[in-house]
C-alpha cells in the first residue's frame, strides 16, 4: 500500500494553528433578537389572562356544522396537504444535512475491457474542521421549523377563508328566507288589491305598483339561489371535494353564525408569540444567519482523503494507494467572499420581513378590533329599526282596515321598510361574523375545537 501524508509529520504549522484560531472566532451561534411592540392596544380593554386566550381555541358562533366543516377541512384541503408536502421535503433536507456533518464521501467503481482488463475502485473523502456542517444543520434545522410553521400558518389561513365563506352562505340563505317571504306577502297584497279594483276600492295605480314590487321580489330570488350555489361549490373546494360531492348537510336552520359572549384579544407580545407566520419569519432569520455562518466556512481548508484500488480481472497483484491532502481554496477567495455578503444580504431582507410580519400583524389586530366594535353597535342598532318599523307596519295595517287615512301603497311602503330594516340586520350579521373571523386570524389563536382538531 503506497500511502502519503500532504499535512506533514510532527506539530502542527504556525499558519495553520492560527487560521484555526480565527475561524473559529468567525462562525456565530444564533440568538434570538427583540422585536419591540406596545405592551397594549391603542383601541381595547385591559388584556386578559393569557392563559384564558390560549385556552381559547375555536370559534364561539357554537355552530355545529361550521365545526364539521373546519375539522375536514385539515384533513382534505389541498391547500394544507401542500404545507404538509413541503414539510416533508424540509425534514429529508434536514436528515442530508446531518448525514453530511463530517463531510462528502463519494465511492466509484470504474472497469476497462481490454487485454489487460482491470476493475478499479476509488474512494473520495472531504472533512470541513471549520464547521461548515454545523452550520448547514443549523440552517437545515431553521428550515424544517419554519416548514413546520408554515404548515400552521397555512390551517391558519383555511381555516379563516372556509369559516369567512361560510359566513357568506348563511347570509345569501338569510336574504333568501327574507326574499321569499316578500314575495309571499307581495303576492297577497296583489290579489287583494286586484279584488278591490274589480269593485271600484282600489286604484289602476296600487295595482301596477303593487304588480311591481312582485316582479321586484321574484328578480332577485334567482340571483340569491345562484350565490348559494357558488359558495357551497367554494366550501366543497376547500374541503378538498368535488364540486357537488359535499356529504355535509348545510341545510339553513334560520340562524346566521355570531360570536357569543366577549373576545379575549391579549396584548402584541402574546399575539406575535402566537402567530405561526411571525415565528416562521424568526426561524427563517436563523436560517439565514446560519447561512452566513457557513459561507464563512466554505473560505477554510478542507481535509481530503483519496484512495484507490485497481486489479486486473484474469491475474496479478492488486495496486492500492491512500492520498491525504489539505485543499485551500486559495484562488476562489474573492468568489467566496461574495458568497458571505450575499448571505449577509439574504440575511438583512430576512430580518426586514421579520420586523415587518411583526407590524403588519399588530396594524390587522388593531384595525379589526375597530370594526368588531362598530359590526356589534350596527348590529343592536338594525335591530332596533326592525323592531320599530314591524311597529309601524302594524299599525299602519290597521289604519288600512279601519278606513284610516292610509292607502295600500303606504302599506306596500311599510312592508317595504321592514324588509329592508331585516336586510340590514342580516348584513350586520354578516360583517360582525366575518370580523370576528378577521380577529381571531390577525390574533394566530386556533378556529377548530380541541375535540374536533385531527392532528398530523
Amino acid at each position: 500500500m503506497q500511502k502519503r501524508n500532504m499535512l506533514g509529520r510532527g506539530t502542527t504549522p504556525l499558519w495553520l494553528s492560527l487560521l484555526i484560531g480565527v475561524s473559529a472566532c468567525s462562525v456565530a451561534e444564533f440568538q434570538e433578537s427583540e422585536v419591540v411592540v406596545p405592551s397594549g392596544y391603542s383601541f381595547a380593554a385591559p388584556p386578559p389572562d393569557m392563559a384564558e386566550l390560549n385556552a381559547a381555541t375555536g370559534l364561539s358562533f357554537r355552530d355545529a356544522v361550521l365545526d364539521q366543516l373546519l375539522a375536514s377541512a385539515l384533513e382534505g384541503n389541498l391547500s394544507i396537504a401542500e404545507a404538509r408536502a413541503r414539510l416533508d421535503e424540509a425534514a429529508a433536507g434536514l436528515r442530508s444535512a446531518g448525514a453530511n456533518t463530517t463531510g462528502n464521501l463519494e465511492l466509484s467503481r470504474t472497469e476497462t475491457s481490454s487485454d489487460t482488463s482491470t476493475a478499479s475502485t476509488s474512494l473520495d473523502a472531504s472533512f470541513s474542521p471549520f464547521g461548515l456542517g454545523r452550520a448547514r444543520i443549523r440552517a437545515a434545522q431553521a428550515q424544517f421549523d419554519a416548514a413546520q410553521l408554515s404548515e400552521l400558518d397555512a390551517r391558519r389561513l383555511v381555516m379563516s377563508e372556509l369559516a369567512s365563506t361560510y359566513v357568506d352562505l348563511r347570509y345569501f340563505q338569510q336574504l333568501l328566507v327574507y326574499r321569499k317571504q316578500d314575495l309571499q306577502i307581495s303576492r297577497s297584497i296583489l290579489r287583494d288589491v286586484t279584488e278591490q279594483a274589480q269593485t271600484g276600492a282600489a286604484t289602476r295605480f296600487e295595482v301596477v305598483q303593487t304588480r311591481a314590487q312582485v316582479a321586484q321580489a321574484e328578480a332577485q330570488i334567482p340571483v340569491l339561489e345562484a350565490s348559494i350555489v357558488q359558495t357551497r361549490n367554494q366550501i366543497s373546494t376547500l374541503l378538498g371535494q368535488p364540486v357537488g360531492a359535499l356529504n355535509v348537510d348545510l341545510s339553513f336552520s334560520g340562524e346566521q353564525p355570531h360570536p357569543h359572549g366577549s373576545e379575549n384579544i391579549g396584548v402584541p407580545a402574546d399575539m406575535v408569540r402566537a402567530r405561526p407566520d411571525i415565528q416562521q419569519a424568526e426561524r427563517l432569520y436563523a436560517s439565514s444567519l446560519a447561512s452566513i455562518d457557513a459561507a464563512k466556512a466554505a473560505r477554510y481548508p478542507r481535509l481530503t482523503l483519496s484512495g484507490t484500488i485497481t486489479a486486473p480481472l484474469d491475474a496479478g497483484s492488486n495496486v492500492q494507494s491512500l492520498v491525504g491532502g489539505l485543499v485551500l481554496p486559495v484562488f476562489s477567495q474573492n468568489a467566496l467572499a461574495a458568497d458571505i455578503e450575499s448571505a449577509q444580504a439574504q440575511a438583512n431582507q430576512a430580518f426586514i420581513q421579520w420586523r415587518s410580519a411583526v407590524l403588519t400583524a399588530i396594524e390587522e389586530v388593531e384595525s379589526n378590533l375597530v370594526v368588531m366594535q362598530a359590526s356589534k353597535q350596527s348590529v343592536s342598532a338594525s335591530r332596533s329599526v326592525v323592531a320599530l318599523n314591524r311597529e309601524s307596519l302594524q299599525l299602519s295595517r290597521d289604519l288600512l282596515a279601519s278606513g284610516g287615512n292610509v292607502t295600500v301603497i303606504d302599506v306596500l311602503d311599510s312592508e317595504q321598510d321592514l324588509s329592508n330594516s331585516q336586510i340590514d340586520v342580516a348584513e350586520s350579521l354578516r360583517d360582525l361574523g366575518q370580523n370576528y373571523v378577521a380577529l381571531r386570524t390577525a390574533l394566530g389563536i386556533e378556529t377548530v375545537p380541541a375535540e374536533l382538531y385531527i392532528s398530523k
